[in-house]
């Protein structure tokens, strides 16, 4: 949208663009709990007509959601409150004629039926309200400030990233980027708080569990002051943690924002273990540089009427995992034997898809918004992850140790994080080797855009490790993955044999022989007991019909693979390792 007929675009913006701002009013009716009602004021109209669109995906999520399928009752009327003409001109826009006015008032509802940090899950406790699931945006404003008013239902508290006033419930935003960028939640919320270099951090729950927050805000200030400290800058002025605690086991969710970041949480695994909420938290805290300021070109700016697709998902999530990991352990969140061991799990995860060996990595970067986040195929966050820890111990050996993948952040932070430059696949390339003296594009050719296997063994050893990689055949009935409180399929490989059996996606799981199913991983044990040969009744509901599938039970070579010190490594690759694990 913004980034074609440059010139046409830049007349239509001179035509409309009279106004000073734009103004959002959101309110809640606390007798129906199924909607948001939206009311955007356009002052000192001087156009004919405005087209008011709804985006079509979150920045983040990589997959089109046509938001305004959820969108009904638009209207929009003049300041003496007549109506104004509208026409709907697809499914995400609306051109309201504003026949001679000066003031545009267009109203709309949004369901909130649809669950999960893609919707606006709205109870009488409260609302998670995700900006570009619920602001439309006027084409052609979309640089104009924009007021918003939130009328919340009594005795709710609201916190979001956007800017207070001097008037309850009432910020503002520079544009609507940001104003889309900024989720709103409210409700009957808890906040905490804690300042670094006095700006405040809000630490926000809404749900109840029991457990110790004086430790939980320890463990996300550790977090915070070490990624600051890893990137020497703040770029904001207040930054707010928004968790939502679920009643089940389902959680670990998250959305990275530009001051803020929405988290959904278990309940029972937070009281079971506050550090359950670690990785999660560190991962979407890093994205505040590596997605929000270090970002693709393909990503600036934002258009949120069409994809935006890049190669470099693998760099964005992946890198950014690894880092989340890098940051438990040296905080001390986690001991360097957790973390070699969870470098492990992911060697498992990637050495059991036979995908790694069809698809690379960069490919799959660009395909995510056909297959999904969590499709069956190669997983930018895992080998991405994994080509981060191994691009870093080959610049930390290159340099022998006087430069790290750390480096590389700071170097792209400066050079273009901070300066609004989104990367390339070759700057990215550049970078390495600006910092590392080492040419990375052999590496990138046969382990981003090639797939030959991973060279664990030579580029572990530097760092004084030994690798050990076994597969075994386990049961399995193919790569199927459930989500959310139903076990809804998310995803599964067409050549399964549960596909064959006949299961689809958006099927929900309600038992797997006589056990009824209450999450991911009861399925997933089941299967793993079963027998090779066997066959397994699968008992599903789609469309409101229970079913019940027959599924052979095949196998699959499982991965088993262990990471550990080499007592027999050079002094060089020791200290290599203990500066590595230290952050220095």
């Amino acid at each position: 949208m913004r980034r074609l007929f440059p010139i046409v675009m830049l007349f239509f913006v001179l035509s409309v663009s009279s106004a000073e701002d734009l103004g959002y009013t959101l309110s809640v009716d606390d007798e129906i709990y199924d909607h948001l009602k939206i009311e955007l004021e356009i002052d000192d109209v001087h156009a004919d007509r405005y087209v008011i669109s709804m985006p079509r995906w979150i920045p983040g999520t990589y997959f089109i959601g046509d938001f305004g399928k959820h969108v009904y009752n638009f209207s929009a009327r003049d300041a003496d409150d007549n109506p104004l003409p509208v026409l709907q001109l697809n499914q995400n826009e609306w051109e309201v004629n504003s026949s001679g006015t000066w003031k545009i008032y267009a109203s709309y509802h949004v369901e909130t039926r649809q669950r999960g940090f893609m919707g606006n899950p709205l109870d009488s406790t409260g609302a998670l309200v995700q900006g570009a699931t619920t602001w439309m945006y006027v084409k052609g404003l979309e640089h104009l400030p924009c007021r918003v008013e939130i009328q919340a239902p009594a005795g709710w508290q609201v916190a979001t990233g956007l800017t207070a006033t001097e008037f309850p419930r009432h910020f503002r935003a520079l544009n609507y980027d940001q104003l889309a960028d900024s989720p709103v939640m409210m409700g009957e919320l808890e906040t905490l708080e804690f300042k670094k270099e006095n700006i405040p951090h809000d630490v926000v729950f809404r749900g109840r569990a029991d457990f110790d927050r004086d430790k939980f805000v320890t463990m996300v200030r550790d977090i915070v002051d070490y990624q600051i400290g890893l990137f020497g800058d703040l770029p904001f002025e207040k930054y707010v943690f928004l968790y939502t605690l679920s009643k089940s086991r389902h959680g670990g969710g998250g959305l990275e924002h530009a001051n803020s970041t929405t988290i959904t949480l278990s309940a029972l695994d937070l009281m079971d273990n506050i550090y359950s909420a670690a990785n999660v938290t560190a991962h979407e805290f890093f994205h505040l540089w590596n997605v929000k300021r270090i970002t693709a070109k393909a990503l600036m700016p934002l258009d949120y009427s069409q994809e935006a697709r890049t190669e470099l998902l693998w760099w964005l999530e992946g890198v950014t995992s690894y880092y989340a990991d890098l940051t438990l352990m040296r905080t001390g969140i986690w001991t360097p034997e957790v973390f070699l061991n969870n470098q492990a799990r992911r060697i498992e995860q990637l050495q059991e898809n036979p995908d790694r060996l069809q698809t690379p990595v960069s490919q799959a970067s660009w395909d995510i918004w056909e297959d999904g986040f969590m499709s069956t195929g190669i997983s930018v966050y895992s080998k991405g992850q994994l080509l981060g820890l191994l691009i870093d111990l080959m610049i930390r050996k290159n340099t022998a140790n006087r430069m790290s993948l750390d480096d590389v952040f700071h170097y792209l932070n400066i050079h273009y994080g901070r300066r609004g430059i989104g990367i390339s696949e070759r700057e990215l390339a550049q970078a390495l080797r600006q910092v590392s003296e080492l040419d990375f594009q052999p590496f990138f050719d046969r382990y981003v855009t090639g797939v030959v296997e991973l060279p664990y063994h030579s580029v572990l050893a530097h760092a004084g490790l030994d690798i050990d990689i076994n597969m075994t055949s386990k049961p399995s009935i193919g790569h199927v993955r459930i989500l959310g409180p139903r076990n809804r399929v998310f995803s599964i490989s067409p050549e399964s044999s549960a596909a064959k059996a006949g299961l689809m996606r958006n099927d929900f799981i309600k038992a797997v022989d006589s056990l009824e199913i209450d999450n991911r991983k009861q399925f997933t044990d089941c299967i793993r007991k079963q027998t090779i040969g066997d066959t397994t009744r699968i008992k599903i509901e789609r469309d409101g019909v229970d079913l019940v599938l027959r599924v052979p039970v095949e196998s699959y070579e499982r991965s088993s693979c262990t990471l550990s010190e080499n007592p027999s490594a050079s002094a060089e690759a020791v200290t290599l390792r203990r500066k590595w694990i230290e952050g220095k």
